[in-house]
């Protein structure tokens, strides 16, 4: 029986049980109003003076080539904290040098490059870095860590489950997260969230800030996940008692007040004042979706050509594929585009979501044996993810396919799916 068609009735008193549960649930602005108001100027200022230091000791001795690890890694830091593109390109031209400076001899250089392509989605070019790496023989490790990643990336599932069995060590953080991810993958929410659990028990006992900070906004999206809004905003804000510069986990519960609560005006607030503090253009997604909601058709179309604009620039290369097959289906002058961009990312990515976006494409452009067929042979029941599972449910519905279970499962998913899509749910 298929995952995806057919929903047990213990799980489905599960899921009941978690809406339940959160329905009363209400945000408070004053948990995390000091979040919102955190002046990260100083922060940055450290950074580009650390920067600027380890910049001067390069120019002096241009051959010491772990000065370009420094440099590199101060602009990853950047990035992570104001998503400006710039910063990741710059790590990446630091990172180059310092491969070549090494004369490909060094396996953490090589990690740390396969890290940026990684964020670039740059998956192929990742695999062969690490691969590499792993052919070095030191820290193995480590690689093999991400080589589970980019191969899960990649849709390489037989490969990853070996690395996953490689670094198999339950007292190691590093192997819990990444089994957490495993089972997620396979759609065992209630099981990733045990691990994450776990990962989040060894970084407690170890006080890893970074560790914490990461696995609370993960946990904080893994229960949202779950219909457990309550956990979710709760780790949320403990993501930010460790980092109060977490946009991520900002933009977490700016989710919550918009998808949960269905309060417009908090969860633009919020977002609005990310703008303040992250250049990162699915702040400017969400802005175009809540317009859309509220029914404020010309003031979401002029901010959803904003935000196409701004991932269509050239330093993003393939990072918001996704987001531009999405827009650019829905219109017929750029139906063709889409259908374009869908199959350059299966090339480059050849996952289960990959062609669950050129089976939308397809299907948008009106191609819709290809495109069911794409989803049965390469999708059903390899990918869970619910924004998956709504296409997949739109394409099988023009194919007269009974789709009842898919939709009890989607109505299931309306904490992540959010309210604009869980209205065309109900008109399934």
């Amino acid at each position: 029986m298929r995952y995806f068609i057919f929903l047990s009735a213990s799980l489905l008193l599960f899921f009941t049980a978690c809406q339940n549960q959160s329905e009363d649930f209400r945000l408070n602005s004053t948990d995390y109003e000091a979040f919102l108001q955190h002046d990260s100027q100083e922060d940055l200022k450290k950074m580009e003076e650390n920067f600027d230091f380890w910049q001067a000791k390069y120019e002096q001795h241009p051959n010491q080539y772990p000065y370009l690890q420094k440099m590199a890694a101060v602009k990853s830091q950047l990035f992570s904290m104001r998503a400006d593109i710039s910063d990741l390109k710059d790590s990446e031209e630091f990172l180059t040098k310092a491969v070549e400076q090494s004369h490909v001899q060094n396996s953490g250089i090589l990690r740390s490059l396969s890290r940026n392509y990684i964020s670039q989605h740059r998956f192929k070019e990742a695999l062969a870095l690490l691969e590499q790496a792993e052919e070095l023989g030191d820290k193995l490790f480590a690689t093999h860590c991400m080589l589970f990643d980019v191969h899960m990336e990649l849709g390489n599932n037989e490969k990853a489950g070996t690395y996953l069995n490689l670094i198999a060590n339950e007292q190691n953080f590093d192997y819990l997260i990444r089994m957490a991810k495993w089972q997620d993958h396979k759609g065992n929410l209630d099981t990733a969230i045990e691990y994450m659990e776990k990962a989040l028990a060894l970084a407690e006992r170890d006080r890893n800030e970074s560790q914490l900070s990461w696995t609370y906004s993960n946990l904080g999206d893994f229960y949202g996940h779950a219909g457990e809004i309550e956990q979710a905003y709760q780790h949320y804000l403990k993501a930010l008692e460790m980092n109060p510069a977490d946009t991520y986990s900002k933009k977490g519960i700016a989710w919550i007040a918009y998808s949960h609560e269905k309060n417009t005006d908090e969860a633009l607030r919020i977002v609005n004042m990310l703008q303040h503090q992250s250049q990162a253009p699915d702040l400017l997604e969400l802005k175009g979706e809540i317009a859309e909601f509220e029914g404020k058709i010309a003031e979401g179309e002029k901010v959803q050509r904003a935000f196409l604009s701004e991932i269509q620039r050239e330093e993003f290369g393939s990072m918001y594929n996704k987001h531009q097959i999405g827009l650019l289906a829905e219109k017929k002058s750029s139906q063709e585009i889409a259908l374009k961009i869908a199959e350059r990312e299966l090339q480059d990515r050849p996952s289960p979501q990959s062609y669950s976006l050129k089976a939308w494409a397809l299907f948008k452009s009106g191609n819709n044996d290809l495109a069911y067929q794409l989803m049965k042979e390469e999708v059903e029941g390899k990918c869970f993810e619910p924004d998956v599972l709504f296409q997949m449910a739109e394409v099988y519905k023009a194919k007269d396919e009974n789709i009842e279970g898919l939709k009890a499962e989607l109505l299931s998913s309306s904490f992540e799916l959010g309210p604009l899509i869980m209205e065309k749910v109900r008109k399934l």
